[in-house]
């Protein structure tokens, strides 16, 4: 290992090792608005179609969120911190409501939960990440920071 990507790992916080880990974590922004974030990935080159990337707000030790690859997606999807033991589908019932676009695919009790939102653009997918980040970590700001694992190409 390189020292730049032992300072990649050493700098990635330590709830995304919960993530499934595929390679190094590369940190690409830190700061950043989450829409200008989204937006760089989905209209950015071809290699961010084989990019894992992992979001959390700027100094939240609670926040983290797994993106699948955005690019030529019509249903985005992604996993994120989910604390509680109740159903996300109760927790998130507002959001739900809100967007009947969105659904909870998966969810694992403490530990994650898997939401997709089909057809949503970006400035969409923004605000259903930034409601999900209220909802579940009480989370205001719109800052984040940002790491990606290059995943393997047949």
């Amino acid at each position: 290992m390189s020292e730049d990507e032992g300072a990649a790992l050493t700098d990635t916080p330590s709830w995304a090792l919960e993530f499934p880990s595929r390679g190094t974590y590369i940190r690409f922004c830190k700061n950043q608005p989450l829409l200008e974030v989204l937006r760089s990935i989905k209209h950015g080159s071809s290699e961010w179609g084989y990019r894992y990337v992992t979001l959390c707000y700027a100094g939240s030790a609670n926040s983290g969120i797994l993106l699948y690859p955005l690019q030529d997606s019509e249903a985005p999807y992604f996993d994120f911190r989910y604390g509680a033991n109740m159903d996300p589908r109760q927790v998130l019932r507002p959001l739900l409501e809100r967007y009947p676009q969105c659904s909870v695919l998966d969810w694992s009790r403490g530990r994650l939960a898997c939401l997709e939102a089909v057809g949503v653009d970006v400035e969409l997918l923004a605000e259903i990440m930034q409601e999900i980040a209220g909802i579940v970590w009480g989370e205001q700001s719109h800052l984040v920071d940002g790491w990606y694992e290059e995943m393997g190409r047949a």
